[in-house]
């Protein structure tokens, strides 16, 4: 009930008070025509109404409390409520523009995609054009490859017969090289043979070096212009082979004279000077060799 309800039912009670004074003064002398009541006993019972309908009004007044604590009640779980429904469409909204923002994302990604399965689409297309090209480059390349290969069949094939041409060569110049140093063994021993069965005249001037360049040192003098040397028939010494002496000092070169060998060994032969005067400039330790070289 409201605050005017509750004035005018306090005004309501006053008035029916007042009444009921007024009506108990009046009741005890008047009688109601209809009923032949007393107005005493007509007050008596409006006042027991009036004690009712306070009671009623006390009843309805604790009943509109309690609908008002049920209506604050229901208000506020309303309120609760409202603010629940508020959170969660706070949250369904929050929800919604993240569903939003990824649908968003995801077109986006899905644009992004597109156009790179676009570019890929065309980085294949010229993969493909490429890959022709590398199979026709792979073609010839394979072509160039097999002519190269029977080409170089054909060279080892020339090289190995080159190859077998040269061995025969080989063989045959091993065999001419052969031929040729038992020639030359065949003349040597002739022409030792013959040096050997020629008798050495004294003041003989021919000179009759070995085949070979040989060099060696003067080891002994003796009597009669004879001198030791240190060179044998292991370097291709005859007997009456000639040998140049002669000394290479750094301030006094000097040849001394010609040798011809008397006897030989291994490694040690016996020549005589030639002329006996040269023998006199002779000393240990002078050179011995085929021809005067500059370097022993």
């Amino acid at each position: 009930m409201t605050l005017l309800g509750r004035i005018f039912a306090i005004l309501n009670f006053f008035m029916a008070l007042v009444f009921l004074g007024f009506a108990f003064s009046a009741m005890s002398l008047i009688k109601d025509p209809k009923t032949k009541r007393s107005w005493f006993e007509v007050a008596e019972d409006w006042r027991k109404h009036s004690e009712n309908l306070g009671k009623d009004l006390q009843a309805r007044d604790d009943k509109i409390k309690e609908l008002e604590k049920d209506l604050n009640k229901t208000k506020d779980e309303l309120k609760a409520n409202i603010d629940a429904l508020d959170k969660l469409l706070q949250q369904e909204r929050a929800a919604r523009a993240q569903a939003d923002k990824r649908a968003d994302d995801i077109e986006n990604r899905f644009k992004e995609n597109q156009v790179r399965l676009q570019q890929l689409t065309a980085e294949l297309d010229q993969k493909q054009k490429e890959l022709v090209l590398l199979n026709q480059r792979l073609t010839r390349t394979l072509a160039e490859v097999q002519e190269q290969i029977r080409l170089t069949e054909q060279e080892r094939i020339r090289r190995v017969e080159q190859e077998q041409a040269r061995k025969v060569l080989e063989e045959r110049v091993k065999q001419l090289a052969e031929e040729v140093s038992r020639l030359h063994r065949e003349l040597d021993k002739e022409r030792t043979a013959a040096l050997a069965a020629e008798p050495f005249k004294p003041g003989q001037f021919v000179a009759r070096p070995p085949a070979a360049d040989v060099s060696g040192r003067i080891l002994k003098i003796g009597n009669n212009g004879l001198v030791e040397i240190s060179l044998g028939s292991d370097q291709g010494l005859h007997r009456n082979h000639t040998l140049e002496v002669f000394r290479l000092e750094p301030n006094n070169p000097r040849y001394v004279g010609r040798v011809v060998i008397l006897e030989v060994e291994p490694h040690r032969a016996v020549g005589q000077f030639i002329n006996r005067e040269h023998a006199k400039q002779a000393r240990v330790g002078d050179i011995v060799a085929s021809r005067i070289m500059l370097t022993p």
